[in-house]
Formats: C-alpha cells, sequence, structure tokens
C-alpha cells in the first residue's frame, strides 16, 4: 500500500502470504472527499507483480516512476500505475551477478538535488543513458554507486 495525493494504492504481491496482509476496510478510511483507491491487485490473477515502492522509486516532484524489471515488478502493472496516478515510467532492468535485482530501491534513490544510482547494475547502455539523461534533465547530481555498493 502507498499513499498519494489522488489516495491509496493496492499492490499486486508476488507472495501469498503477504496478500492476506491487505485491509481493505482500514484503507477506506484514508478516503476523504477527492482520494480514491486504485487497486492493481488484479494483476495477480495473470502472474503480473508491482510490489510497491521497493518495486517504484518515485521522484513525486517530477512525476516520474523509476522501476527495474523484474519478477517482482512487471511493466503492464508499471504502465497502468503511471497512468492512474500522471507518472512517467523510466522502465530499465539491473542485474547482480546474472540475477535480476528485484526491488528498485536497492539501486536507486531520489533526492531533492540528486540521485543515488547502481548505474553499473543496468544491463545495457541503452537503459543507463535513459535513466542518468531522466535525472539530470531533472536537475538531479547523480552519485553513481558500485555494484558492491547496492548488494
Amino acid at each position: 500500500v502507498s499513499f498519494h495525493p489522488e489516495g491509496v494504492v493496492l499492490y499486486p504481491l508476488r507472495a501469498e502470504n503477504r496478500r492476506l496482509e491487505r485491509r481493505v476496510d482500514i484503507l477506506q478510511e484514508f478516503l476523504t472527499p477527492g482520494k480514491r483507491l486504485v487497486d492493481l491487485s488484479q494483476f495477480e490473477e495473470s502472474g503480473e507483480f508491482l510490489e510497491g515502492t521497493g518495486s517504484l522509486v518515485l521522484d513525486r516532484v517530477n512525476k516520474k516512476a523509476y522501476a527495474s524489471l523484474s519478477q517482482r515488478t512487471h511493466a503492464s502493472v508499471v504502465d497502468k500505475f503511471c497512468s492512474e496516478l500522471g507518472y512517467k515510467p523510466i522502465l530499465f532492468s539491473a542485474k547482480y551477478k546474472d540475477i535480476p535485482i528485484y526491488h528498485t530501491n536497492v539501486l536507486v534513490s531520489v533526492g531533492a538535488g540528486f540521485a543515488i544510482v547502481c548505474v553499473e547494475s543496468m544491463s545495457n547502455q541503452s537503459y543507463r543513458d535513459a535513466v542518468v539523461s531522466s535525472l539530470t534533465e531533472d536537475g538531479k547530481d547523480v552519485i553513481e554507486i558500485s555494484l558492491e555498493q547496492c548488494a
């Protein structure tokens, strides 16, 4: 679950036992007038997931959603999240020792005037260029960290 000016978002989770933690009845209390529930959990039926703010790193100021694609982060769900909340998706894939890094927040952090990124984990140059370009065009100083630092 995550909270936004537009409302509350429920995410499709890969781990079935974690799905039991959802309490829509409690979340309804946060839905004041003008706010809505964005329920993405229906993607679980097709085996597509987006594990919340681990899978997504949000630049709330510039309305960009950074996401490393993996078994826990599917492009179709990122796209739906972005269309519902007005974000631009910045998608890439990243690996550590040939294993996909499934939570984006392990390798990307976005601050007010800077971003910390493990660029070397990104599996190809076009992903690296797209992520760094997106961050720098928003005035962020990009601080690169190594694979060892993000592992």
